[in-house]
């Protein structure tokens, strides 16, 4: 590395215990957040998928999804892609 200050941090987070622990603490939030976000959308597709095939109304989704049923029908009409 070229940058004496950079190296030191990354030396800090990777072999110093603290800087282990500190970095270990935020992968497991990064972890649990992903997964969080996944179960959302999971939730969302199902809630969907139901909706779609008239088993349950929108308001009944929206309810269940935690939203109003405007979001929910824009969520469903305009799926927002990554």
């Amino acid at each position: 590395m070229n940058y004496k200050e950079l190296k030191e941090v990354t030396r800090y987070y990777k072999e110093d215990p603290k800087g282990v622990k500190i970095m270990c603490r935020a992968f497991e939030e990064t972890r649990e957040e992903g997964r969080a976000e996944g179960r959302a959308e999971g939730t969302l597709t199902t809630l969907a998928s139901l909706f779609t095939d008239g088993l349950i109304t929108a308001a009944q989704a929206a309810a269940r999804a935690g939203m109003t049923e405007k979001e929910f029908l824009e969520k469903v009409t305009h799926p927002v892609t990554t």
